[in-house]
């Protein structure tokens, strides 16, 4: 299988499952806590939803990570087919297929420290379990989607800048745009963030089939 392929099926197939996984999935059988909750009382209720069948939460956790994780992948095998010297296409493909597994390594070093936290509550070591917790939950929130949205970005700009095809160029250029808007959103915290999230997944489906339908 062509770089083109294995990238266009991962980014067709890994959002998928990383959604129906977090959305669906988890809503039904784990399900979330009051959204009015913060802080320590925020972490204690998602703990006590975890313990309730601590199993069941790591399995689904694992399968929804690994789905974004092969999100993450996708975009790293795009990235390196549009990689190239003298260009500034080439340069932007370049610098996302560095970045894009620094990203995807922070994000499975934040979710170790989730699982980590699972370990401390069922031993009933509840003070470290609450710190792990924490810190999967904060050390992720804004640099490591600042890493992803701007590999992302500079990946769809590059194959915007880089395309003859009318089709590859507007999705990858509307891809780069929300890629930028999502960067905004996290670092201002804007509330509008999930919705354009959701929409850059949406992109990352089209872009992923948009590769499949190109010759390899």
């Amino acid at each position: 299988m062509s770089y083109k392929n294995l990238a266009g099926y991962l980014l067709t197939i890994a959002p998928i499952v990383a959604l129906l996984i977090f959305v669906v999935v988890w809503e039904a059988l784990i399900g979330r806590p009051d959204s009015d909750l913060v802080g320590e009382a925020l972490i204690k209720a998602n703990l006590e939803l975890y313990s309730d069948s601590m199993i069941t939460t790591k399995i689904v956790a694992a399968l929804g990570g690994a789905g974004m994780i092969a999100m993450m992948l996708g975009y790293m095998f795009w990235a390196r087919l549009l990689q190239g010297e003298g260009t500034m296409a080439g340069t932007l493909a370049t610098v996302s297929a560095i970045t894009m597994p620094l990203a995807a390594a922070a994000m499975l070093v934040s979710m170790d420290f989730n699982f980590a936290s699972a370990g401390a509550w069922e031993k009933d070591d509840m003070a470290n379990a609450y710190t792990l917790s924490a810190i999967g939950e904060y050390a992720g929130s804004t640099f490591m989607w600042a890493f992803i949205s701007l590999s992302i970005g500079f990946t769809a700009l590059a194959s915007a800048l880089q395309s003859a095809d009318k089709i590859t160029m507007y999705v990858s250029g509307l891809l780069s745009i929300v890629a930028l808007a999502l960067l905004v959103t996290w670092f201002a915290n804007i509330e509008v963030g999930f919705i354009v999230f959701m929409l850059m997944m949406l992109l990352t489906i089209v872009s992923g089939i948009n590769l499949i339908r190109q010759k390899a």
